[in-house]
Parts: C-alpha cells; sequence; structure tokens
C-alpha cells in the first residue's frame, strides 16, 4: 500500500512539475560583442559565431529534463530575425520560439516577455542563461523575486570584467565555459551524467589548444573577452582528468 501511495505521489509531481529554459542570445550563446559598437555592428549578420559548447549544454538540459526552450533577446525583430534564427538553427541549438524585440526604445522587453512565458508555460522551474554585457542580471533577479513559487536557476555567462554594476548576484552562477555550466547543474541534479562525459569528448581539448586570437567563427573564448574577477576554482571540481588544464587556462584569461 504504500509503495503504491509513493509511486502515485512520484507521478502527481512529475506530472505538475515543468521546468523552462530561457536564454539570451547576443554575448551568451552567440559572439557579439555588445560594448564594441564596431564590433557589434560586424558580427550581426555572422551566423557562425556561436560560443562552442552551450547548443550541447542546452539539448542536454532539454532532454535530461523534458524541457521547453524559449530565446529572449534585446536585438530588433527587423534587423535580426533571420541572423539569429539562422545562427541557431546552423548551431543545432535546441528548437524553441525566439523572442526578439519589436519597439527598440522597450527596456523592459526581456522582463515583460519573461512574466508573459511564466504565464503560458506555469514552470515550476526555471533555468536561465544571460550574460553580464548589459543587464540580465537586473532583469533576472526581479523575475526570481516577483515569481518566489518557481525554483529558478540563474547562469551568467561573464564576457567583462567583474566590476560592481557587472557581477553576477548572489545565487547567480557566473561561467566563462560551458565546463562550468555542466558541473553546477550536476550538482544540481539537472545533467545526465553521461551529457557531461560527450561534453567533455566533444570540447575539452578543443578548448586547451584555441589560440587566444580567435575573433570570429565557432570559438569558445573570444580574443576580447575579458573576465577579470573571475574564480573558476569556485565552479569546476577537479574530478575530471582534464579539469586542472581547463581551470589553469581560463585562470590565464581571467588575470588578463
Amino acid at each position: 500500500m504504500k509503495q503504491i501511495l509513493l509511486i502515485s505521489v512520484l507521478i502527481s509531481f512529475s506530472t505538475f512539475s515543468k521546468t523552462v529554459i530561457v536564454t539570451d542570445i547576443d554575448d551568451t550563446v552567440k559572439v557579439s560583442h555588445v560594448r564594441d559598437f564596431t564590433d557589434l555592428i560586424l558580427n550581426a549578420y555572422r551566423t557562425s559565431n556561436r560560443f562552442l559548447g552551450m547548443a550541447e549544454i542546452l539539448n542536454s538540459i532539454k532532454d535530461d529534463n523534458d524541457a521547453e526552450v524559449f530565446y529572449l533577446t534585446n536585438a530588433p525583430r527587423d534587423l535580426m530575425s533571420w541572423s539569429h534564427t539562422t545562427l541557431l538553427e546552423r548551431g543545432n541549438f535546441p528548437s524553441g520560439v525566439i523572442y526578439l524585440r519589436d519597439d527598440i526604445s522597450d527596456d523592459q522587453h526581456k522582463v515583460m516577455t519573461l512574466k508573459r512565458i511564466i504565464r503560458d508555460t506555469n514552470p515550476t522551474k526555471m533555468i536561465l542563461f544571460g550574460d553580464n554585457g548589459e543587464k540580465d542580471i537586473h532583469y533576472y533577479q526581479a523575475i526570481k523575486e516577483e515569481f518566489q513559487q518557481i525554483d529558478f536557476t540563474i547562469f551568467i555567462r561573464i564576457a567583462y570584467n567583474m566590476d560592481k554594476e557587472h557581477t553576477p548576484i548572489e545565487d547567480q552562477i557566473p561561467f566563462v565555459t560551458p565546463f562550468e555550466v555542466a558541473w553546477s547543474l550536476d550538482k544540481l541534479g539537472l545533467i545526465d551524467n553521461n551529457s557531461i562525459n560527450e561534453l567533455y569528448k566533444n570540447h575539452a581539448i578543443p578548448f586547451l589548444i584555441e589560440p587566444s586570437t580567435m575573433e570570429v567563427g565557432p570559438l569558445y573564448i573570444p580574443r576580447w573577452l575579458e573576465c577579470n574577477g573571475f574564480d573558476i576554482s569556485d565552479y569546476l571540481s577537479g574530478s575530471h582528468g582534464l579539469d586542472h588544464h581547463i581551470i589553469r587556462k581560463v585562470s590565464e584569461i581571467c588575470k588578463k
């Protein structure tokens, strides 16, 4: 009888438990360099400028949690719809609705769209990805504080130095590479071990041998990235055979 009751509770929980992934695009999954106007324009229509490893991370979270995926960006719809959609498709990112900004003067686009997604999907868990280039840190924190019934996990790519305005808030998880994301997801029980092993198999060595001069095309760390203040040892366990090499490389980059 107790076993039947336990099974019923588990079935009921899984029925009502829903995970939603929302990710920014520019400087989160796409190499854009939004803080440099010239680079931003030059990178706008480069559809191969993706951060390597992010498609695998998002696909793994989606598959391992039966999650829905949404892409949320402040990029203007009229100008960037084709290039963003093409980059996601060619980069094998998981399928999902893309929300671009209709009114370039609308600085509440992300917050209002996140509220819309929550209203439409009624999630119990949300996994958010952004970067510290603009205001993702504060947009995501505002949503977390408003919807306290939802279990939030917030990842912030450190694409720029962690100064006062661009340092993730407590409980937000900073990252520079997909390896810190995978390790953090593992601790939270949100990714399968097989997914982590595949990530390391496909990306650890290419990451370690990538030259520091890369700026365009699929890459891990663009030459312009500045991550002073980020300590990878807080987010990478060192348990994988190549972790110590990854930690050393990222530490050197973030001390430039």
